[in-house]
């Protein structure tokens, strides 16, 4: 009994420490998951709290890399674009150098065609067929020098013909009548060759001025079988023209076509072309048909008139001879073409278209080409 009593406190014992240190056992266990449950909060609060962060700055850096990769790319194509653009370029400069070289190549050979050659000596020997120059001029200065700069040492008269000796510029050197050499001005004279006309040269070089009546809407005379004056008188003044540019002379044309032209503008044609003489060429017509002959007409009030009347007489003169009509005369008259150009003038009448006759012989080659070479005799009559 006393045994059993004994043995009663040792199994408390025992039993409260098998308790005790259970408890103490599942107290450390507690703490140790509390710790662990704490840790797996923090974990799960940082979870929740960076992860956000986290996950930006990883998007960041996705964003940042794509943006990397899309700014190389970027680059990559720009670099192309400058590549590309810098390769145009060049072929580009390269093509603009080529038509630059193309251009100029063009222009070189073009200027080889019309670049004038070096100038030539200050002072050039004329070709014998230019030696000789004809005053247009009512009166020409001659010069020391080629140069207005000097006083003159003489005047040349209109008409008057010099040999010419040298050319300068707009200047020609001269030998004048007492064997002096002086310069004139080239645009006052017309040149022309010593041997260019035929017989006695009295054409050469002289610049004649024939007005063929009327033209276009304008017929002039009418004849009785209806042949127009413009016609008969254009052909005799073709013929004329011909004969004088045979001669060597210069031939100004106030018409040379059926065309009309007025009276003024006829006269400043023959003004500007700087003609020596004038010669305007018509058919008559008179009331009665009887009426035939041959007639030339001056104006006598004006500077020129006393050379206008010699021209219209040696005119009138080889008419009568070679048409063998009625010597009607010179005679003064009214007519614009002769009044109001300062060159000597004359109008000639052929024959009267009024008469049937006189219209008859109008109408052959023959009677227009002896027209013509009396108009020319008499002309060169003048000048000689």
């Amino acid at each position: 009994m006393k045994k059993q009593r004994l043995f009663r406190p040792i199994l408390f014992v025992i039993i409260a420490l098998f308790l005790g240190t259970s408890l103490a056992f599942g107290i450390a266990a507690n703490g140790t998951n509390d710790e662990i449950n704490n840790d797996l909060s923090d974990v799960a609060t940082y979870s929740a709290e960076e992860a956000p962060a986290v996950l930006q700055e990883e998007n960041s850096r996705e964003d940042t890399d794509s943006k990397g990769d899309d700014l190389e790319e970027e680059e990559t194509e720009s670099q192309e674009s400058v590549d590309e653009a810098e390769e145009t370029s060049e072929e580009e400069e390269q093509e603009k150098q080529k038509a630059e070289k193309t251009v100029e190549a063009k222009e070189a050979e073009k200027a080889k065609e019309t670049i004038a050659p070096a100038p030539e000596p200050a002072s050039q020997e004329v070709p014998e067929s230019e030696q000789m120059a004809r005053v247009t001029a009512s009166g020409l200065n001659v010069r020391p020098d080629p140069s207005t700069d000097n006083e003159r040492i003489d005047v040349l008269a209109q008409g008057q013909t010099v040999e010419v000796l040298a050319k300068q510029n707009d200047w020609l050197q001269v030998s004048l009548p007492d064997g002096r050499a002086g310069w004139i001005a080239a645009a006052y004279v017309t040149t022309f060759s010593r041997n260019a006309a035929n017989g006695n040269g009295s054409l050469a070089g002289r610049i004649i001025a024939i007005d063929p009546g009327h033209g276009g809407t304008d017929p002039g005379a009418v004849g009785v079988s209806g042949l127009p004056e413009k016609d008969v008188v254009l052909d005799v003044s073709l013929r004329v023209a011909d004969k004088l540019r045979a001669e060597g002379a210069q031939v100004i044309m106030t018409r040379d076509t059926d065309v009309f032209i007025p009276l003024s503008q006829r006269v400043n044609i023959a003004q500007n072309a700087g003609a020596e003489v004038f010669v305007s060429v018509h058919a008559n017509a008179h009331p009665n048909p009887a009426t035939g002959g041959t007639e030339t007409y001056y104006f006598r009030n004006k500077a020129s008139a006393s050379a206008s009347f010699n021209l219209a007489s040696y005119l009138q003169n080889e008419l009568v001879r070679g048409l063998g009509l009625r010597d009607i005369g010179v005679k003064h008259g009214n007519f614009l073409v002769i009044r109001q150009t300062s060159m000597p003038s004359a109008l000639v009448e052929l024959g009267f278209l009024s008469n049937s006759h006189e219209e008859s012989l109008m109408r052959t080659s023959e009677f227009r080409q002896n027209s013509a070479d009396a108009i020319v005799r008499g002309l060169k009559n003048y000048f000689n």
